[in-house]
């Protein structure tokens, strides 16, 4: 199998990758490991009540920023709505020993946006507007050789072992899981190798909480949904209704860490976290619809076991120029973690396709709107 450009990995990185590339009719392959698109992008429609009043929950990324402007413009290409974070009303405060105040007349996160429906229907509008033939999902990258001016990447397929030759190769996963998952070994040195192992996987050792409820009954009580815990097991907490409020959800990080998870396991942190929730919210928040528990660093094709420790703060996300040699070659290490700016956001997945599809069409001019890339890509 040959294709001019292989992407490995169908996150947002990947897929913007791929419809940049698609149109300026650029040949291309995208592989995903999973059996979806979106990476640590996911959207969770079982959590809809039975009147459908939640199209999707993020159990990954959920908000976007003024001022990131590739965002905002591919939402509005793709035609999709971003609305406000629900911010009115006071924020609750909950202190180490269980202390409870709701008197905070403060948000957490000004100016915070979410798209309608879920950031799942970014993806699904990205993969929608690409030929369905040049995407596999169920297909692992195992090893990447360079065999003369073209690269080899053996893969994993339902169907068995197989191998692609590719002029280039966009590998679109956190550094920590191409380094760990892919054998690198015929084509980046040790010292490479140990670079991107260094580098963590934004969020990976995380776990995020999802809550539906009938009604966002917090908000007739004065309460924005916004809460902070010294106690836990949420830490953070926000409004994670839809835009037309007919239905309730909350989400919260939790603060157990990986350890801590497995030990109590799943069952007895949900039960915590419905507890702490009545405890702030009131005795209607006992009763949720659904309870999900998002455990990211359980999650193979995201996180490595390095991930596990999270750091305390926002790493210093960028491309080290220790990698840029390869990249010229046509070996593209890309992704949020890589990104010239807003590393770990979803800003950032964008810079860095945009970064990376710039490497690939040798600066060809490449912003188009979705009836253009439809029309490439049909064409």
């Amino acid at each position: 199998m040959e294709t001019g450009t292989l992407i490995i990995g169908g996150g947002l990185c990947g897929l913007t990758v791929a419809r940049t590339l698609a149109a300026v009719r650029a040949d291309f392959r995208l592989i995903d490991a999973r059996a979806r698109l979106g990476g640590r992008i996911l959207g969770l429609p079982a959590l809809s009540d039975p009147r459908g009043g939640i199209p999707s929950l993020d159990a990954g990324p959920a908000w976007v920023w003024p001022g990131q402007e590739r965002v905002a413009a591919l939402v509005d290409d793709l035609g999709l709505t971003l609305f406000e974070q629900y911010q009115t009303g006071n924020t609750v405060f909950e202190d180490h020993d269980g202390q409870i105040r709701r008197d905070i007349a403060m948000a957490l996160n000004p100016g915070s946006l979410r798209v309608e429906g879920g950031l799942a229907r970014l993806i699904a509008a990205l993969a929608a507007a690409l030929p369905g033939d040049r995407i596999s999902t169920e297909w692992a990258a195992t090893a990447i050789e360079r065999t003369g001016e073209r690269y080899r990447v053996s893969v994993r397929t339902p169907q068995g072992d197989a191998a692609i030759d590719a002029e280039s190769v966009v590998v679109a996963l956190p550094p920590r899981l191409a380094a760990d998952q892919i054998d690198l070994s015929g084509v980046v040195t040790d010292r490479d190798r140990a670079l991107l192992r260094s580098i963590p996987t934004w969020m990976a050792g995380h776990a995020k909480a999802l809550i539906t409820y009938e009604t966002p009954f917090w908000r007739e009580a004065g309460l924005s949904g916004d809460a902070i815990s010294r106690r836990g097991p949420l830490v953070q907490i926000h409004d994670a209704s839809p835009a037309d409020g007919r239905s309730g959800a909350i989400f919260g990080f939790v603060g157990l860490s990986a350890d801590q998870r497995d030990r109590f396991g799943d069952d007895a942190v949900k039960d915590a976290i419905v507890g702490q929730l009545a405890s702030l919210f009131g005795a209607p928040a006992a009763e949720p619809g659904a309870v999900h528990l998002m455990d990211w660093a359980r999650e193979d094709h995201t996180a490595t076991e390095a991930d596990r420790d999270p750091p305390p703060g926002h790493p210093d996300y960028g491309f080290p120029s220790a990698l840029q040699s390869l990249a010229e070659a046509g070996l593209i290490f890309s992704g949020t973690e890589l990104a010239p700016d807003n590393g770990g956001l979803i800003e950032g997945a964008l810079a860095a396709a945009e970064a990376a599809a710039r490497q690939v069409t040798k600066g060809q001019p490449v912003r188009l709107g979705p009836s253009q890339v439809n029309a490439a890509s049909q064409g």
